[in-house]
């Protein structure tokens, strides 16, 4: 008898849920989608937020460890990053505070002024009770030991959301997303919506055929690491799904990049040229011109 072939730790694409990095990167960068569960799980009503970036690379200086984020995004008054996690890391915690600090690193410039940093919110969703007291969510911040009623104004915070915890208590809309990603079940407008962006993804041929081609050479640094006998062989088969995922992302990018990216690089270049503008370093009509657009135009801007 030969031997049973071993399943591959890659699901198939048509049985991706919000839950999986793949699925979880193409429904967080839609703005709707992003800015809703931040939201919910933050309790917080957002005006706006920037175009979300996924597998955010922050690299601050050579020689130091980097970080790779699930998704990012931001407002006029803070930073966001959010990340799946379906398998415990013995080190979640401390890195769940490196990414706050690679974050709030790269958020000021030379010269800045530190009350410049925006609020700065770390999210973690986990299929797991990461501390083992059943709640549905964790919200850390610092706090005196002397006095746990006086926290530190550092606008900091580090969010741990369990999506097995007991959800008594919680809000409606935060009940229901985290129903959602437990089980799949919509029970509200706002899950409908989620859902209804998966199945439009899997009925997309071009996310399908990308996501064999990831996934194939992320079994392949999986099994590398099993059969080594390296604990960390998943994790690193994953970190290594992403990166090549970052690089053949440009493939779907041709047409979705084209969609969002080129938006996103037009919002970041009128964002700078207004900051240009505003301090004086080129002039109105100027900007107008690198846009390609009419003065009024960027006057009606620059007031937005």
């Amino acid at each position: 008898m030969g031997k049973k072939k071993k399943k591959s730790p890659v699901k198939p694409f048509s049985e991706l849920t919000f839950t999986d990095d793949y699925m979880f990167m193409l429904l967080m960068r839609q703005k709707a989608i992003s800015k809703g569960v931040i939201e919910r799980i933050l309790g917080i009503k957002i005006k706006s937020v920037s175009y979300p970036q996924t597998q955010k690379s922050i690299d601050l200086e050579m020689g130091r460890k980097a970080v790779r984020l699930d998704v990012y995004t931001e407002d006029d008054d803070a930073m966001y990053t959010v990340e799946m996690q379906n398998f415990r890391l013995d080190d979640l915690q401390k890195r769940a505070k490196f990414y706050e600090s690679m974050a709030s690193s790269e958020a000021l410039n030379k010269g800045d002024k530190y009350k410049a940093l925006k609020n700065n919110f770390v999210i973690f969703i986990c299929t797991f009770d990461e501390f083992g007291k059943n709640l549905p969510v964790y919200n850390f911040n610092y706090f005196c030991r002397q006095d746990k009623d006086l926290r530190l104004k550092d606008g900091s915070e580090i969010i741990f959301v369990n999506t097995k915890g007991n959800t008594e208590g919680v809000s409606n809309d935060l009940e229901n997303l985290i129903s959602y990603i437990d089980n799949g079940v919509v029970t509200d407008d706002f899950t409908g919506k989620i859902d209804a962006a998966i199945r439009k993804i899997k009925e997309n041929r071009k996310y399908g055929r990308h996501y064999m081609k990831v996934s194939k050479k992320f079994n392949k640094y999986y099994v590398y690491g099993v059969q080594t006998g390296r604990e960390e062989g998943r994790e690193i088969g994953i970190e290594e799904g992403r990166e090549i995922g970052v690089e053949e992302g440009r493939e779907i990018g041709l047409e979705e990049g084209r969609e969002i990216g080129l938006e996103e690089g037009r919002k970041e270049i009128t964002d700078e040229l207004i900051r240009q503008v505003k301090q004086g370093e080129i002039s109105e009509a100027s900007a107008a011109k690198l846009l390609k657009i009419s003065g009024e135009e960027f006057k009606s801007r620059l007031k937005g």
